[in-house]
């Protein structure tokens, strides 16, 4: 059991990361949309 859950950490690892990528680039996508329209706004 113990490995199992080992194995499933390494394969689950990748995953997060590049979850919190994706939801980084998301927030700062978001952020520099609002500044434009703020910008056009302006």
């Amino acid at each position: 059991m113990a490995k199992e859950i080992q194995e499933l950490r390494i394969i689950l690892k990748p995953l997060i990361f590049i979850n919190g990528f994706f939801c980084v680039y998301d927030l700062v996508s978001s952020k520099l949309i609002l500044a434009r329209r703020l910008g056009k706004i302006a």
